[in-house]
């Protein structure tokens, strides 16, 4: 909560909050309520110099007044003193119950708030829970670790195959993002991905008091399933170092004609995914795990309450929050994201709306929810973004791994769904009537888009997704019309195979423009405003790979230009117009935070 203190509750503390009395909500009511969504789900302090204590006084002066560095907002106009003491004292009588030398730490404890780019499962023959899914820039936080003494780290992990993989030990303060590497490792494959065995990594200098401690994904695509891990005082071998950690450099940027620098207008907990701006000058955003932020002249006001549960594992989460066009008349807001099925093992995108009253969310209604029988165990290609043009809501769906049923009406994967903006099933829409179609269907053929924008002229929609390696696409969105996944593609499969013949075939419609190599294409946007007027027109196009921003001229839906505005300081999910004129950017690397694009003149 401040430079120095980090909250966290544990899942059986947040499992107690139905037993709360509503007249006087508990300690723990009171963190779940004001604190969880922004420093995550279990309890944690660590100190900003090591063997450095707050005490209670401290704390609660810190939840009362907040702290405008790190962005937390004051609560003291919102919870009674006394049960800003008593929140008080019940951290800071939590804040010993962190592990230490000789514990064994089980996987699945992580903060789910924290950590990115993994899935919850069970061994299929023992049901011992384990950590899945854990690859490149996939990152595992645990809260309150105290590393007094400990000189090595032994994990119980399971690779199935030869692939090389590499992950890094990174310690924090449990507030920013862990910014300290400890060490690195290639891992070892252990003959299957549920035989675990134990394979120790030394540490690269020995620290004293509580940190926040994560596993980061430095190299490949299936690094390790992890069981467990142990806190280990003899030294251990490590691999060097190769993972960098920096913040963005404010360097002033030169590109397209004019110079701009990169300035931070927000920043978040963990990873974010898209952003909005509101007419009274809020911006709301997206965080991965299940949030939803909002914040106001560059302070966070704290997280939405009753939003709705997320998957958050691999690539599904909270995705795209988008206001409706007419917000102001209607207060909609819209949300995608991964639905987590009956039994939490299955998902599939799902889209809702609903207002903000302050800090809560009411009035929820499902707009686009796919029937049961398509949830499915595939983590990855949930798409989504979503854009409205008039009445209409166009809503992009991954084909959730399953290639071939992008070519297929019956499937709700790798299509554009048309809507109106409350759901129903506009008659005009191409497979109307066909009992072989899903009704909701504009355009299929698409792999995953997570790029979706309308044009402020001619109102076309315009959608980007991901190719395989390579073939990245951007397309004119058109009616009934088949965008050729997975029959043709510029790119090629993973395992070097050609998809299909040619990149053309009749009666598929092409990309207007391609990335080949890819670029990791995620959001596009036409630059509308006046800050930049030569980029007026052009199609602004981030990159999640590349980490870059491109700038595409046009003529009519003709590509006359691509030029890389500026690159390498980390991945960009999403890129807005804000109503000042200046572009802004969500980046995610070892910080997640909103920037803008500040012009530098002279």
């Amino acid at each position: 909560m401040q430079a120095g203190i980090a909250v966290r509750l544990g899942i059986a503390s947040l499992l107690a909050l139905g037993a709360a009395n509503a007249d006087t909500p508990s300690a723990q009511a009171d963190y779940a309520r004001f604190c969880s969504g922004c420093h995550g789900a279990t309890f944690s302090i660590s100190t900003r110099a090591e063997g450095e204590a707050r005490s209670r006084q401290e704390i609660a002066a810190v939840i009362r007044g907040g702290n405008t560095q790190r962005g937390m907002p004051a609560f003291g106009g919102q919870i009674p003193d006394a049960r800003i003491r008593a929140l008080a004292e019940w951290l800071d009588t939590q804040a010993t119950n962190g592990a230490s030398l000789g514990a064994t730490i089980a996987a699945e404890t992580l903060d789910q708030v924290r950590s990115s780019g993994f899935v919850l499962m069970r061994a299929a023959e023992s049901s011992i829970p384990y950590v899945g899914y854990f690859g490149e820039r996939s990152s595992l936080c645990y809260p309150n670790v105290d590393l007094t003494g400990v000189r090595s780290i032994e994990l119980n992990y399971a690779k199935g195959s030869d692939e090389a993989g590499r992950y890094a030990v990174l310690v924090g303060d449990g507030i920013g993002k862990a910014r300290r590497n400890l060490g690195e490792q290639r891992t070892k494959p252990t003959g299957g991905w549920e035989t675990f065995a134990r394979h120790r990594i030394g540490l690269a200098e020995e620290l004293s008091g509580r940190h926040e401690l994560c596993f980061y994904g430095v190299e490949g695509g299936g690094i390790f399933n992890l069981q467990s891990f142990a806190l280990r005082s003899e030294p251990g071998e490590q691999d060097g170092f190769t993972l960098q950690i920096e913040e963005i450099d404010p360097t002033v940027v030169s590109a397209a004609g004019y110079r701009f620098a990169l300035e931070k207008v927000a920043e978040a907990p963990s990873e974010l995914w898209s952003m909005a701006f509101l007419p009274d000058g809020s911006m709301i955003v997206a965080q991965k795990s299940g949030q939803l932020l909002v914040f106001k002249e560059g302070k966070r006001l704290g997280h939405v309450e009753g939003v709705p549960t997320v998957w958050n594992g691999v690539q599904g989460g909270l995705l795209h929050v988008k206001p409706h066009p007419k917000y102001a008349e209607n207060k909609w807001i819209y949300l995608t994201f991964s639905d987590p099925g009956p039994d939490s093992a299955t998902a599939m995108t799902r889209v809702v709306r609903g207002k903000l009253d302050g800090l809560r969310w009411i009035e929820q209604q499902d707009i686009y929810r796919a029937p049961e029988r398509f949830y499915s165990q595939n983590y990855a290609h949930f798409g989504s973004r979503i854009a409205f043009d008039g009445e209409y809501i166009y809503i992009s769906v991954g084909e959730r791994q399953q290639s071939e049923r992008a070519q297929s009406l019956a499937y709700p994967y790798g299509k554009i769904h048309r809507l109106y903006d409350d759901g129903r099933v506009p008659s005009d829409n191409p497979f109307v009537g066909r009992d072989d179609a899903l009704a909701s269907i504009w355009s299929y053929g698409h792999r995953n888009p997570q790029g979706m924008t309308r044009h402020p002229v001619t109102g076309a929609i315009w959608s980007a997704e991901h190719g395989p390696a390579g073939g990245d696409e951007i397309n004119i969105v058109r009616k009934g019309l088949n965008y050729g996944w997975p029959l043709v593609s510029h790119g090629r499969h993973y395992d070097g195979r050609a998809v299909g013949d040619s990149p053309y075939r009749e009666g598929i419609e092409p990309p207007i423009h391609h990335y080949t190599p890819s670029i990791g294409i995620s959001q596009i946007e036409f630059y509308d405003g006046d800050k930049f007027p030569d980029w007026r027109g052009q199609l602004l196009v981030a990159s999640l790979g590349q980490q870059e921003l491109h700038l595409v001229q046009l003529r009519d839906s003709e590509v006359v230009s691509d030029r890389v505005l500026f690159k390498g300081f980390g991945r960009i999910r999403d890129v807005v117009v804000g109503p000042d004129g200046y572009p802004y950017v969500v980046l995610n690397q070892f910080s997640a935070g909103v920037y803008r694009l500040r012009r530098v003149d002279g």
